[in-house]
C-alpha cells in the first residue's frame, strides 16, 4: 500500500513536503528551520524554504553509480520548463551530497495535452535510448498507459506528476507526485464566488479547459459541481495550450456574453492568455482571472493588474521530488520513503497578499539559480 506523504504548510504562503518512510529515510525539517536542501544564499531568514521537509536519501553513498533520467514534456511551457528545473536542482544536489551522478535531459514535443502520440513515441524513444527512468505528466493516464506498458516491459521505471493519483495505474507507475485536484477546484471556485458577490456583483464562471483529458475532466467535473452547489452558472470553453489559439477562444468567449465575469484557468499560459485579452478590451476591473498553477507566468497576470487568484501547485518543487523518487528507487529497486507524494496547495494568492507570494516565488528563482 501506497504510504501518503501529505503535504505541510510552513507559514502563511509556502508549502513543504513530509513524508511517511522507512528507517533509511532523514530526518524531517521543521518549518521556519533550515534543512539541507536549502540553497546557498536562501537561509530562510526572509521567508520559509519552500524545499523544506523533503527526506534526503538517508544513509545512501554513492559507489559509482550513474544514472540518466528523461523527462518528458508535450510543449515547451513555462510549466513543463520549471518543472525540469527542479528536477536539474535536485540532480545536482544528490552529486554534491551523496556522490551519484545524475543527468536529467528534457525532450519535449510540440503537440497538446490531447495529442498523445508524440508524447508516447517520446517515451518509448527514451526507453529505447537506454534511459534508466523517465518523469513524465500523469494528467492523461489513459492515453498514456500504452507506453507506461512499455516502459515497464523494459523494467524502466515511471514517475508521474502533474494531475490526481489515478490508483488504476499503480502498477504502471512507480512513484507520482500529484495534486488532490478536487479541492483545488473546489478551493479556487469557493474563493472567487465569494469575492466577486463581496463586490456586489453576480458570478458567472467559465471554465478555460484544454481538453479531454482525464485531469480536465476531473477539473471540468469538480467545478462544475460545485457551481451548482453555490447556484452560479457555469461553462466550458476549450482554450487548448497554444497562447495563439487560447487568446482567440477566450476573445470569442468573451465578445459573444460579456457577463461572464470568473474565468478558472488550470495552466499557467490559459492565466495570461485571458489577462491579455481582458486588458486589450480595457476590462481588467471586471473580469476576475483565476489559477492554480502558480509559476512566474501568473505573477505577469498580477503585474499586469488582473484581478487573479492563485493557487500554488509545486511545480519547481514536483521537478525537485520526481528526481529524489527516481534515484531512490534506482538505488535498490525500492522506494524507501517517497512512493507517492501529495502537494496539497497553498493559501489562495490575490493582489491582497502580493507581496507575500513574491517572495516566495523570488526563493524558489534563487534556488534555480543558485543551482
Amino acid at each position: 500500500m501506497k504510504k501518503l506523504l501529505s503535504a505541510l504548510l510552513a507559514g502563511c504562503f509556502v508549502f513543504s513536503l513530509a513524508a511517511c518512510g522507512g528507517g533509511d529515510g532523514g530526518g524531517q525539517a521543521q518549518a521556519g528551520q533550515p534543512s539541507d536542501n536549502t540553497p546557498e544564499g536562501t537561509s530562510g531568514t526572509e521567508a520559509p524554504n519552500p524545499l523544506e521537509g523533503l527526506y534526503s536519501l538517508g544513509d545512501a553513498k554513492g559507489n559509482g553509480e550513474s544514472y540518466k533520467i528523461l523527462a518528458v514534456h508535450d510543449n515547451l511551457g513555462e510549466f513543463h520548463v520549471t518543472f525540469y528545473q527542479g528536477a536539474v536542482y535536485a540532480a545536482e544536489e544528490i552529486k554534491k551530497n551523496y556522490g551519484i551522478d545524475v543527468s536529467v535531459d528534457f525532450v519535449a514535443g510540440s503537440g497538446t495535452v490531447t495529442d498523445m502520440s508524440e508524447f508516447n513515441g517520446m517515451i518509448e524513444q527514451g526507453v529505447n535510448e537506454g534511459y534508466h527512468a523517465i518523469l513524465c505528466p500523469g494528467y492523461n493516464a489513459t492515453s498514456t498507459a500504452n507506453a507506461w506498458e512499455y516502459a515497464k516491459s523494459k523494467n524502466v521505471p515511471i514517475f508521474a506528476w502533474w494531475g490526481t493519483h489515478m490508483p488504476e495505474f499503480d502498477s504502471q507507475v512507480t512513484a507520482w507526485c500529484v495534486n488532490d485536484t478536487d479541492a483545488q477546484c473546489e478551493k479556487v471556485t469557493r474563493y472567487m464566488v465569494d469575492y466577486v458577490k463581496a463586490k456586489g456583483e453576480t458570478p458567472k464562471i467559465v471554465i478555460m479547459s484544454q481538453g479531454n483529458t482525464d485531469n480536465e475532466t476531473i477539473i471540468v467535473d469538480a467545478t462544475t459541481k460545485i457551481c451548482k452547489e453555490l447556484g452560479v452558472d457555469v461553462k466550458t470553453v476549450i482554450v487548448t495550450t497554444d497562447s495563439a489559439t487560447q487568446i482567440e477562444a477566450i476573445s470569442n468567449a468573451y465578445q459573444a456574453d460579456s457577463s461572464w465575469n470568473i474565468w478558472i484557468a488550470y495552466t499557467g499560459e490559459a492565466g495570461v492568455s485571458a489577462a491579455t485579452v481582458f486588458k486589450e478590451f480595457g476590462v481588467t476591473g471586471q473580469m476576475y482571472v483565476a489559477g492554480i498553477d502558480a509559476t512566474s507566468t501568473h505573477l505577469d497576470c498580477l503585474e499586469n493588474g488582473t484581478n487573479v487568484c492563485l493557487l500554488e501547485q509545486g511545480v519547481y518543487s514536483a521537478g525537485y521530488t520526481n528526481c529524489y523518487q527516481a534515484v531512490d528507487y534506482l538505488l535498490d529497486g525500492s522506494l524507501d520513503s517517497m512512493d507517492y507524494i501529495e502537494i496539497t496547495n497553498n493559501e489562495i494568492v490575490s493582489m491582497d497578499n502580493y507581496d507575500g507570494w513574491r517572495s516566495v516565488n523570488n526563493i524558489v528563482m534563487d534556488a534555480i539559480n543558485a543551482g
